[in-house]
């Protein structure tokens, strides 16, 4: 049971069970439980991956000299798709994960993934918009899965279209969080349509796209809803 309850505007004066800081574990609870109530397939789709260590990369930390990572590692990533796709970092471990951790060094060192399951590599704050970007990566990972299912993989989808698919799984949780708790300080600066058109001018499309899609499948009977999850995440998608 999560008690979420406002004492200002700002995030730092949101509280979840009592606490300003959102803990990854409750995190975590309110995301699976934003994503079953919207349908059950997909609520077990996120519980398998947020409670796999082999594939969440997660740091949660307070510490501001940590730079932010955000990332999505996709099952079989090489180093020639990440050089096509114009997604190499050269200095990504000196970038990522050498500043605010001592001399062993912090999780954070290569955008490769050899393995057969995706990963999501994030440093996570405890606010609600960390809560909603967790949520984003998340959407990718799904996206991920269901692809591989269908035989294909990110190889067959665009930049926008892997954007979109993973914005679909965020506004789920979005619309959560503010109907079903009253949580309206997750920033519009980073999650409404207009400010994403000065921010993120280059996704501003796909995260409308995704936004449209949602809300008809939310107007959908909840025994078809699983088809319109399924062709979100996994068909190819015309962007606006």
């Amino acid at each position: 049971m999560y008690v979420i309850y406002q004492k200002g505007n700002k995030e730092a004066g949101v509280s979840v069970n009592g606490e300003s800081h959102i803990s990854l574990d409750v995190a975590k609870g309110l995301i699976v439980d934003a994503l079953t109530d919207f349908d059950a397939a997909l609520g077990q789709r996120a519980a398998d991956i947020l409670y796999n260590d082999a594939r969440t990369n997660i740091l949660e930390t307070a510490n501001p000299e940590i730079v932010e990572v955000q990332m999505y590692r996709p099952a079989g990533v090489t180093h020639a798709d990440l050089v096509s796709s114009g997604m190499l970092i050269p200095d990504y471990a000196e970038r990522f994960n050498t500043k605010g951790y001592g001399a062993d060094g912090g999780p954070f060192t290569q955008q490769i993934n050899d393995s057969d399951h995706g990963i999501i590599d994030l440093v996570y704050r405890g606010t609600p918009n960390a809560v909603s970007w967790l949520a984003h990566e998340l959407g990718h990972a799904i996206a991920d899965d269901i692809q591989i299912e269908n035989g294909r993989s990110f190889q067959d989808f665009t930049s926008d279209e892997q954007e979109e698919q993973a914005y679909f799984v965020q506004n789920i949780v979005i619309d959560h969080l503010r109907d079903k708790f009253g949580l309206h300080d997750v920033r519009e600066t980073n999650l409404g349509e207009p400010s994403l058109c000065d921010e993120f001018s280059s996704r501003a499309s796909q995260f409308a796209a995704a936004k449209d899609r949602y809300e008809a499948a939310l107007g959908e009977d909840a025994s078809t809803r699983s088809t319109s999850v399924n062709k979100a995440l996994d068909q190819r998608i015309a962007t606006i």
